[in-house]
């Protein structure tokens, strides 16, 4: 429980330090890299091999 207050306690520094608008983007651009990794994971995991294609795809999709 002591794990969870001390991210949240960093979560809310964070987002005062940066500002709602900064911290926002900051926020979304972590869900678009996500979004990418699990999209080339997925891709390696059923085709082997993860092709340019596959990124770019990932890039359009999660913006």
């Amino acid at each position: 429980m002591k794990q969870i207050r001390m991210l949240a306690q960093y979560y809310v520094d964070l987002m005062m330090k940066l500002g709602l608008v900064r911290f926002s983007m900051l926020l979304a651009l972590a869900l678009v890299v996500l979004a990418i990794v699990v999209q080339m994971a997925v891709t390696m995991v059923l085709h082997g091999q993860v092709e340019s294609i596959d990124v770019i795809r990932s890039i359009f999709l999660a913006c």
